[in-house]
């Protein structure tokens, strides 16, 4: 009984996976996972393992309260728990992707450390407190894909403000964003897409409410990629590397969590 119940919950989370959507497959399976339901869908290397990398190098996820906002299958999510999180919230927006978080964190057994939430996680300066917010590569779709209603301009100030309201509940930050609104490429946030407009964007837009410790940039080393800190040289757009790979990774220290306890 129990080896079929195994297997109904295996099949469902490949089912879940495979889900056909706008983000579907749009991630990495956690390293866990992979084990349980195999390589089961094409995917596109968002090279979520070498960000990881990179964020653990600078930041330890033990005993720490985690929010994984726009957590799609999980990747983030779990890995945190392997690496000792004491809790981890999972927003996500899209039903499948939240469903497959849930029903995966019960085989696991992480169902005690993971609480998923499908919605989308509002900023509030009286919110749950968190050790750390993992932010990635979704504050681009502000007003576009969720809190919807307003044209570009505000949606751009909007992402900052949303930023420093959260600020009050999470200590430290790992974001990443995109440089198209939505990810449409006929609406660029940034004139020229230069790595150094954003940076220039998240300091002065977030500069009473957060302080950047490091940022991450991507090259290639030996052919492969790995994400190391920034400098004058590898600071410059790289066409070549696409645009994902023109996305810095910062990792801030809010300067307002210590006064709101």
């Amino acid at each position: 009984m129990e080896d079929r119940e195994n297997r109904e919950k295996t099949e469902r989370l490949r089912k879940l996976y495979l889900e056909k959507g706008r983000h579907s497959q749009y991630q990495l399976l956690a390293s866990d996972l992979q084990d349980i339901i195999g390589g089961c869908a094409p995917y596109k290397s968002k090279y979520e393992r070498e960000r990881l990398a990179y964020i653990v190098k600078n930041l330890d996820l033990k005993d720490k309260a985690v929010i994984d906002i726009g957590g799609n299958t999980g990747y983030f999510t779990f890995e945190a728990c392997k690496l000792g999180a004491k809790s981890v919230d999972c927003y996500e927006g899209t039903k499948a992707h939240a469903d497959f978080v849930k029903l995966a964190a019960e085989v696991l057994g992480a169902g005690e450390r993971v609480t998923v939430y499908n919605e989308y996680y509002l900023a509030k300066e009286d919110g749950r407190r968190y050790d750390v917010a993992v932010f990635l590569n979704v504050l681009h779709h502000l007003g576009y894909d969720y809190c919807v209603g307003t044209d570009m301009e505000k949606a751009k100030s909007g992402m900052a403000d949303y930023l420093n309201r959260m600020s009050y509940s999470c200590d430290h930050m790992v974001l990443q964003m995109g440089f198209n609104w939505g990810g449409d490429i006929q609406k660029c946030l940034f004139a020229h897409g230069a790595k150094q407009e954003m940076e220039d964007y998240i300091k002065e837009g977030t500069k009473d409410c957060w302080e950047i410790e490091k940022i991450g940039i991507p090259v290639r080393r030996d052919g492969e990629i790995v994400y190391e800190d920034i400098s004058p040289e590898n600071n410059r757009r790289d066409d070549a590397m696409g645009e994902f790979l023109n996305r810095p990774l910062f990792l801030m220290r809010s300067k307002r969590f210590s006064q709101n306890k």
